[in-house]
């Protein structure tokens, strides 16, 4: 099992974690890749050349509270492939981000969850994310086929954690 930087070709190889009607939303993570803006990490299955997990990172986003483009990022996205989970994958990917969050000078970080997933909120409290910063109604990592962010049904919590160098 290898954990690296994605690649925009790897987009593909990430077809079973995204559904068809996300096209717009994966242009724009491409496009947001090729600026700068986003990087995302993969894991990879050393044996079948699978890609098993993904996870975002967002340097600057459409919304200040989550990555401002200078202290603080936002990480989403985050999949394991369903027959992949409760391997210790997620952990591995996860911790690797944070990593590469604090490599890149940033001091906080933030993660968003829907407020009917209970379950998510308490996993990413358990990796520290514990203090609500905002809830909102917008999806800015998910866009129409006119490239605005979604509206959602339930409200999305935005999580802070606060890395330590």
């Amino acid at each position: 099992m290898l954990i690296r930087q994605g690649v925009i070709s790897d987009f593909e190889r990430l077809n079973w974690a995204w559904r068809k009607d996300n096209i717009p939303t994966q242009k724009i993570f491409k496009d947001r890749i090729l600026e700068g803006k986003q990087e995302f990490w993969v894991v990879e299955s050393s044996e079948h050349e699978e890609l098993l997990g993904e996870f975002h990172i967002v340097w600057n986003s459409f919304d200040p509270y989550e990555a401002d483009g200078l202290s603080r990022a936002y990480i989403c996205a985050f999949r394991i492939h369903p027959e992949y989970r409760g391997q210790g994958l997620g952990r591995k990917l996860k911790d690797r981000v944070l990593q590469r969050v604090k490599e890149a000078g940033k001091t906080q970080v933030t993660i968003g969850v829907k407020s009917d997933r209970p379950e998510i909120r308490e996993m990413y409290k358990k990796w520290g994310f514990t203090e609500l910063i905002k809830t909102k109604d917008v999806d800015h990592h998910n866009f129409d086929s006119y490239g605005n962010p979604n509206f959602v049904d339930n409200s999305i919590e935005l999580y802070l954690k606060y890395l330590i160098n």
